[in-house]
């Protein structure tokens, strides 16, 4: 909490030394003005007491005066200033050090407060307050004790005028009772000095010896004394001081509030009343005390006019006490003690002894008056308990002069004055009873302040006697304001009683006495009181629950110091309320102490902080009216404008509003031009601000950056680091990007309103600085300088945001040179609201909002973030594409042929131009327009034969990235290329993003550019296809024995494009083509159909079968080399399937999806080409399986899970290992013979039928193979009592050898002849009673051949 300078009781003392009357004769006046000093002046450092003075009281008990007791010298003539010369003291008082230096911190629960150390302006104006105060009747402590007469050696007569001196100061005393000076005894204590000033040219010591024992004859030796000054007789230089000025600080003081003058108006009119009216009137218009215009005193005695008038001449600068010698000094010393032992103390002392026996005789108190402290504090009787509520005034009860109250309290006062507190306390204590009984309000107020005083300078004081002080002086306030309607002195009271209060630690107690003090008669004194109260609020233990009653205060404090007209106090406690109100949610109230500081903060012409209050109301979260935020707005702007017109060379001030949001702020380095968006046309667009380059997004573009730097350099070692084209918040920024020079680079800002008006803004812009490559040290912005060539300011003319709403800005520049560019904050000029009145002029303010953007935090450090630190590079070409015939809608696996326009915008020619395409199942071809297309990977094409063609595809590893063929490989500058692109797009279903990236190179090594563009198409599944390969067991085709080993693949197609569209209707028209059937293989190529339909068109849901034979190619492929053939389906052959876009896109995705393996039994891949016709348009495209087992169903497309394996009936059959299973096919076979037979049993009773089996060696292994005959039949028996077997009649045997050996080499076959035997008509199965039997050829292994193939053979009787 703020603290005092003085210590209670020193501040008790001071308010009440003891006063000692001046009367000085002109010439020694000017005796003492030789030394630069008047004759209190100089006498001032020497008016302290000696602390061994003693007085004994009535008791004969020896009392020591209060250690260095300090005494008030001052001239007779000295009264209260009038009315206005009070107030203006008073207001001057209070107007020292406005701002303290003197700042500390104080910890208020969860808070920081800064507070004044001191408060020297509240002390300053409480000294005078106590000094100007109007001697009272009802008191003595402002009643001089004694009077000094000074005259000089060289007047004429002193002893005579000595007695004109006090003549004239006693004049009317008797005639008025308001009439000063008032003394505290009749008749006054006197004491005569003879001053002799050594340094007069008419000095004559023995003169002054002579005077001075006709002054010591007339009034006695103890009464005077003989002060010679100015012996000093080596004088110094005026400019030089002396070794020790102890006047100094008397001097200042007195400087700083300056003695009042002499009488200004009559004496009539000093009053308590009087008094109360200087301070408490407010009047606009104050004259100078020395002004012609004051008023003069009518009823002064002419000769006090003229001493009054030559006392208060002002004394010249300079050299103080020149020509005192250190003797002068000392006897200047000594006078004061001297008077104070030798006449004042001893006076002093006689006078309590008389008072006392006055009042003894009068009251009849007990002698044991003084010894009764303890047993008046235990008294349980309220102070003041028998005083009802008159209606009487103040004055309704008077005592005469020598009445036992009126004695007993001077014996009070004096007591007090001498700081004798154990004779003090009685006094006023037994006093407070009979004025209470009397109702003498005054007196009684006065007794109960004293009383209270007292007791609290009492060196042993009893338990009570705190809280019975504490209820003394609440009850001399009530009354001083109450009954006697005198606040002067409640104030005087309460400023005492606040200070003992919280010297006692009573902080809330000493407040609610100051606030009591409140009131609206005067502005000033409410002010203070409230601020000190507010202080002792804050240094109160409950901090939590009282820093808001500090902070309320405060503000009352400032209300009242502007009322006041101190506007710089006001300014300081509303700056201190708002430590406490600020960001606490109390809206309003923060709003209301803001608006205020700004306007105090304009009043003083403290723009700078008028502008940062004001600011803080347009921030966020304003709870005001639209039309106050207009308020706030127009004075902010005006604020702003005054601080421009002062001081011009400060560059773009900071505005509160906009809220611009730095942290998502985006920066987009080469900015393309806008074009007008055509139908079936797609410009590409390259980044953006809308484009998402964040999560999957990023991740996918780095990719395909990377795949195609990789390409670019192959062969070279490099660190890949994408180049950023769209700074974002998630980007990496941790380097520098780079932008080329005369490109656009435009930043991406969100900009929020957070009044609820309006607001305008016009010529919105970007504020940069610009270093020049190669001159280190040089820095250019266009802060300061409007036209600049280095980097060209686009502006964006008028932005309208409205109240409470976000708007998104791009602004661009554009920069003419190398070097580094920085973005610094973003200008605009800001224009007020709308007028309401014809008065107010339209307002508009340049101002700017700072950008600053800061990196993620690593490892308790911050990443740097270079979003707006942007290095120019050298100029680069700059190519802009345009794609003709990209739909958004596609079906999977279709082949489309896009048209793309080049055109190279930039200064520089562009080489190696690279495109990638992402997702990896979309493939990608160019060709530029008119151009031939390379060497076809397919050779060695044969002759078609039986509706097929076999050749030999040379698949070679395709490069991820696709290389776009230049004229002359350099597109030059404004030079255009077009080019024919075939898009194979992906093979999933529903809506999906494509991603098209192109790389490209200026003439500078190792520097790169990228045009990405990405649309979203719907793809849509025409074709469900079903493929599987089994062994054939027929040896023959078309009736020719099969040279080689042979496989059945059957295809089951089905046109699905009306299950997946959104308009089933218009599909009803649409129609599937099956085109052609290709085989890709290491061994196998495409046979014959088998079955073969006419016209394979599939109308919506319908479905096709086909049957193709595939066989075993002779020939070995080399390395890289695959046998191609295919055929075509109810059409002849065509050149489609050996076009270049088919083979490429064939090679790219069987690389792609090809996972063949030396365990594979198969290594097929099926090709399928297909059309789509719609209504308006035809849809090309084609579609690959890989299969690589026989007996496995290849499907396509495949929706969902694997459907669920049946729930075996029956226990399942044992598993059979893979090893074993591949020994068991080892060999495949077929049976020859004819299918049916008539036969006459009557005449042979066996019908022998020739057979010949067909074996096949499956494998790539020397094989020996046992055939074996008549085996047990591998179905049931007939029984007699069945008129129906499921299976074929087994009632035959084979004649001949039972069991034949043969060796079958790789993949080779033979033929072995057989003769079956038949009982009797029926349906056989010639193969039940055969077993074939394989193994390795060396080795004893064998297994049982598990190949099944019925052959059925029916026997008829011929009749």
């Amino acid at each position: 909490m703020t603290t005092s300078k003085q210590p209670v009781m020193e501040l008790i003392h001071s308010a009440f030394p003891p006063l000692v009357a001046a009367l000085v004769s002109p010439l020694a006046e000017d005796a003492c003005k030789r030394n630069n000093l008047n004759f209190v002046e100089m006498l001032q450092p020497f008016c302290t007491l000696p602390g061994d003075a003693h007085i004994r009281d009535p008791s004969g008990a020896l009392l020591s005066v209060r250690p260095g007791l300090r005494m008030c010298l001052q001239y007779a003539s000295w009264e209260p200033p009038a009315p206005p010369l009070a107030r203006k003291w008073l207001n001057e008082a209070a107007s020292l050090h406005p701002n303290p230096n003197d700042i500390i911190t104080v910890e208020a629960g969860n808070q920081t407060v800064e507070m004044p150390a001191k408060t020297p302006w509240f002390e300053a104006w409480r000294n005078v307050f106590l000094q100007v105060q109007y001697p009272s009747d009802h008191e003595f402590l402002k009643h001089y004790l004694a009077c000094i007469i000074v005259v000089s050696s060289e007047d004429p007569d002193p002893v005579a005028c000595v007695q004109s001196l006090w003549s004239a100061c006693t004049a009317n005393s008797g005639n008025n009772p308001h009439q000063l000076p008032k003394w505290f005894f009749s008749p006054a204590l006197q004491y005569h000095v003879l001053l002799h000033d050594a340094s007069s040219p008419t000095a004559d010591t023995s003169k002054a010896e002579q005077h001075f024992a006709r002054l010591k004859a007339q009034f006695g030796d103890s009464y005077c004394t003989l002060l010679p000054i100015n012996t000093e007789s080596n004088l110094m230089d005026d400019d030089k001081s002396p070794p020790a000025d102890p006047w100094a600080q008397y001097v200042m003081a007195s400087a700083r509030c300056p003695q009042p003058p002499g009488i200004l108006n009559s004496p009539g009119a000093r009053t308590p009343n009087a008094l109360e009216e200087a301070q408490e009137v407010n009047e606009e218009t104050i004259p100078h005390p020395l002004s012609p215009d004051a008023p003069d005193s009518p009823g002064m005695p002419p000769i006090m006019k003229e001493i009054n008038s030559y006392n208060e001449q002002p004394v010249l600068a300079g050299v103080r006490g020149k020509h005192l010698s250190a003797e002068d000094r000392e006897k200047l010393r000594q006078l004061i003690p001297d008077f104070a032992t030798r006449v004042l103390l001893p006076y002093a002392e006689k006078q309590i002894h008389t008072l006392t026996e006055l009042v003894i005789a009068r009251k009849g108190l007990s002698r044991s008056l003084f010894s009764a402290t303890k047993r008046w504090f235990g008294s349980s009787s309220k102070p003041g308990t028998t005083a009802s509520s008159p209606q009487s005034s103040p004055a309704s009860q008077s005592y005469s002069a020598d009445s036992a109250e009126r004695g007993l309290r001077r014996l009070g006062d004096l007591s007090f004055l001498l700081g004798l507190p154990q004779l003090s306390f009685p006094a006023y204590h037994a006093l407070k009873r009979d004025l209470a009984a009397d109702q003498a309000w005054l007196m009684l107020a006065g007794a109960l302040e004293m009383a209270a005083l007292s007791a609290f300078l009492l060196p042993e004081q009893p338990p009570t006697s705190p809280k019975r002080a504490q209820e003394y002086m609440e009850e001399a306030i009530d009354t001083y304001l109450k009954f006697c309607k005198l606040p002067q002195f409640a104030t005087r009271a309460a400023l005492l009683s606040s200070e003992i209060l919280k010297s006692r630690g009573l902080m809330g107690e000493a407040a609610q006495q100051l606030i009591k003090l409140t009131s609206e008669d005067s502005d000033l004194r409410s002010a203070l009181l409230l601020e000190q109260a507010a202080y002792c609020f804050f240094g109160s233990h409950k901090l939590q629950k009282l820093a808001r009653k500090y902070g309320f205060h405060m503000v009352l404090a400032g209300h009242r110091f502007n009322k006041a007209g101190l506007r710089p106090h006001a300014l300081r406690c509303y700056q201190q309320a708002l430590q406490i109100f600020e960001g606490k949610h109390w809206g309003l109230a923060e709003d209301h102490i803001l608006f205020t500081v700004g306007r105090q903060s304009a009043f003083l012409r403290k723009l700078p902080e008028a502008r940062d209050s004001f600011a803080k109301l347009l921030c966020s979260g304003s709870q005001q009216a639209s039309a106050q935020q207009a308020v706030f707005l127009r004075e902010y702007l005006q604020t702003v404008q005054g601080l421009l017109a002062i001081d011009k060379e400060t560059g773009i001030p900071i505005m509160p509003v906009p809220i611009v949001d730095c942290k998502n702020l985006q920066t987009l380095l080469g900015t393309p031009s806008e074009v007008q968006v055509q139908a079936d046309v797609a410009f590409v667009s390259g980044t953006t601000f809308d484009s998402k380059l964040d999560g999957e997004e990023k991740v996918v573009w780095e990719k395909l950056e990377e795949q195609l730097v990789t390409e670019a350099r192959l062969g070279q070692t490099f660190v890949f680091k994408p180049i950023l084209q769209l700074l974002t918040p998630k980007s990496n920024n941790s380097t520098k990007p780079n932008a080329v020079i005369n490109e656009h680079l435009a930043v991406q800002l969100t900009v929020t309103n957070p009044l609820q008006i309006p607001i305008v803004f016009t010529s919105v812009r970007l504020v940069w600085k610009f270093s020049p490559e190669g001159q280190p040290g040089t820095e250019i912005s266009n802060e300061t300088a409007k036209e600049q060539n280095s980097v060209d300011t686009q502006t964006l003319p008028l932005l309208t945001l409205d109240a409470g709403a976000s708007q998104k800005i791009v602004l661009c520049v554009i920069p003419r040179q190398v070097g580094e560019l920085s973005i610094t904050a973003v200008a605009f000029d800001l224009c007020g609201p709308a007028p309401v009145s014809s008065d107010q002029q339209p307002i508009a303010v340049t101002g700017k909002i700072p950008l600053s953007v800061k990196g993620e935090r690593l490892k308790g450090k911050d990443n740097p973030d270079y979003r707006l630190t942007i290095t120019i590079k050298s100029p680069m070409p700059l190519l802009q594409a345009r794609l003709e015939g990209l739909g958004s809608k596609l079906m999977c696996g279709e082949t489309k042929r896009i048209g793309v326009l080049l055109r190279n915008s930039g200064p520089q020619p562009l080489k190696n131009l690279l495109v990638s395409i992402s997702p990896p199942d979309a493939q990608c071809l160019a060709l530029p327009v008119g151009s031939k297309p390379p060497q076809s990977p397919l050779s060695n094409l044969g002759p078609q034969q039986q509706g097929y063609r076999v050749g030999t595809l040379t698949v070679s590893a395709e490069p991820k990235v696709l290389r776009i063929p230049l004229p002359g490989d350099v597109l030059g500058p404004n030079q255009e290329a077009s080019i024919d692109i075939w898009i194979k797009a992906p093979m999933t279903r529903g809506s999906l993003k494509l991603h098209l990236m192109m790389y490209y190179e200026g003439m500078e090594n190792n520097r790169y550019r990228t045009l990405q563009h990405s649309w979203r198409v719907m793809l849509n599944n025409p074709v469900s296809i079903t493929a599987q390969v089994v062994r054939s067991s027929c040896p023959t085709i078309n009736g020719e024995q099969a040279r080689s080993e042979s496989l059945n693949l059957a295809l089951q197609i089905a046109h699905m494009s009306s299950l997946e569209s959104e308009n089933s209707e218009s599909d009803l028209k649409d129609s599937l083509s099956i085109q052609q059937i290709a085989v890709v293989s290491k061994h196998w190529h495409l046979g014959p159909m088998v079955i073969s339909p006419k016209d394979c068109k599939l109308k919506p849901s319908e479905a096709c079968h086909l049957l193709f034979k595939v066989l075993r190619s002779a020939d070995t492929c080399e390395d890289k080399k695959y046998i191609y053939s295919h055929s075509g389906v109810g059409t002849s052959l065509n050149s489609q399937f050996t076009s270049w876009p088919t083979l490429i896109f064939l090679i790219k995705e069987f690389l792609a999806t090809n996972t063949s393996t030396a365990e594979s039994k198969l290594d097929l891949t099926l090709l399928l080409k297909w059309r789509v016709f719609t209504g308006k348009e035809i849809h090309e495209g084609q579609h690959q399986l890989s299969i690589l087992d026989l007996g496995t169903t290849k499907t396509w497309p495949q929706y969902g899970d694997s459907p669920m394996p049946p729930i075996p009936v029956l226990s399942p059959p044992p598993e059979i290992s893979p090893e074993l299973a591949t020994a068991q096919s080892l060999v495949c076979f077929s049976l020859q013979h004819t299918a049916s037979v008539m036969h006459d049993f009557k005449e042979m009773c066996f019908c022998v039928i020739p057979v010949k089996i067909h074996l096949q060696n499956c494998s790539d292994l020397s094989l020996h193979v046992i055939v074996s005959s008549n085996e047990a039949p591998s179905g049931g028996i007939l029984r007699s009592t069945q008129l129906y077997s499921p299976h074929a009649g087994s009632g035959f045997c084979y004649l001949g050898p039972s069991r034949r050996i043969i060796t079958l080499a790789p993949r080779a076959s033979a033929n072995v002849d057989l003769k079956a035997a038949l009982p009797r008509p029926g349906t056989y199965d010639l193969s039940r009673r055969l077993a074939v039997i394989s193994g390795e050829l060396g080795k004893i292994e064998t297994s049982l051949q598990t190949w099944k193939c019925p052959s059925p053979l029916i026997v008829s009787q011929k009749i």
